[in-house]
């Protein structure tokens, strides 16, 4: 029974987090970043900050 209920708790786990990241991809336009600000970094591009 204990072992039932780990398959379903890892299953539901597994596609919770399946349908939140597809929401947050169509609610963000993609979950990455765009290639030419992934060469410049995050912190020039994103926070406007220089090392």
């Amino acid at each position: 029974m204990q072992l039932l209920a780990l398959l379903v708790t890892i299953i539901y786990a597994a596609c919770s987090t399946f349908v939140i990241a597809k929401i947050t991809s169509l609610l963000t336009n993609g979950l990455r970043i765009n290639e030419e600000d992934e060469q410049k970094g995050l912190d020039i591009t994103t926070h406007r900050n220089r090392i």
